[in-house]
């Protein structure tokens, strides 16, 4: 179900969506611009007044890999009501009636809060991702391409190596073929750094502090071990946190530590993941 095509509903919708999140507006024009439409791809539960939309409840089908096996997930977002209209249950029976529709088709839902205790009331369970630290050995590549965001044709290819990706964990990754990592780096402000690595044939998505890797997501058909990619981003690097599961990354080194996130992930439904474990932040919504 698509953004409501009645150009007064569409409108108030985001209009809504705008007033709590300022950012938003900017971020979802220039992810469109980008080739991922907020629009075409999140599907809006709404409560109006008179022809103004006073709360929104938003769904995303995403496509992940959970503990080794692919499943499309429901990604709840942009729960919001009018400053005005709160407290007068608009929230909860917007929720329920997405949540009703949601049931009919997922097994799991899953959503990123900073106040998770309003989403207990609707059962989900809050479920605790970690970082991954540990050491490594830097090094430099003469052949390392930065990719910026602003170039019409560095964005051609990441969304061509996003459509072909591996997932980079087979405990908690992701098989979207670039909508949401596109609509996630638009709404990433100042965004992290992305390089393409010639000899490894994958994107990373990073930052650079003195000598910590921050790695938050490889995009590529093969993920290479994380020795290799430290190996390639900078010689000052000695330590790596990672974002993300690092099952792939064949590095046994890394030790899960608590995650320095504020938004706390809340699963509602099948979650068959045991120990320490984190989605990529480009796969949240």
């Amino acid at each position: 179900m698509p953004y409501p095509s009645d150009p007064t509903l569409r409108a108030s919708t985001l209009e809504l969506i705008g007033s709590i999140w300022t950012r938003l507006p900017s971020a979802v024009e220039r992810a469109r611009a980008w080739g991922s439409d907020w629009c075409e791809v999140s599907t809006p539960f709404v409560h109006t007044l008179g022809d103004r939309v006073i709360a929104h409840v938003g769904v995303l089908e995403i496509p992940l890999v959970i503990a080794g096996t692919p499943q499309t997930v429901a990604g709840i977002h942009a729960v919001c009501a009018a400053p005005e209209q709160r407290r007068r249950g608009h929230v909860r029976a917007t929720m329920e009636r997405a949540l009703a529709w949601v049931d009919e088709r997922y097994a799991t839902s899953l959503l990123w809060a900073n106040d998770p205790a309003i989403y207990g009331r609707f059962g989900f369970v809050r479920r605790e991702e970690s970082i991954f630290v540990g050491p490594v050995r830097g090094g430099a590549s003469e052949t390392l391409r930065p990719l910026a965001l602003e170039r019409p044709e560095d964005i051609a290819f990441l969304r061509d190596r996003l459509a072909r990706r591996a997932p980079v964990s087979q405990r908690s990754g992701t098989c979207e073929p670039g909508w949401l990592a596109l609509l996630d780096l638009a709404l990433w402000s100042p965004g992290p750094s992305l390089a393409y690595i010639p000899e490894l044939e994958c994107i990373v998505v990073y930052t650079l502090r003195e000598r910590f890797l921050d790695l938050y997501d490889v995009i590529g058909e093969r993920i290479p071990s994380l020795d290799e990619i430290a190996g390639r981003l900078g010689a000052r690097i000695d330590t790596a946190v990672v974002f993300f599961s690092p099952d792939q990354l064949d590095a046994p080194q890394l030790q899960a530590e608590p995650t320095l996130l504020i938004d706390d992930l809340m699963i509602r439904g099948r979650w068959p993941v045991e120990g320490a474990f984190a989605f990529p932040l480009i796969a949240r919504c």
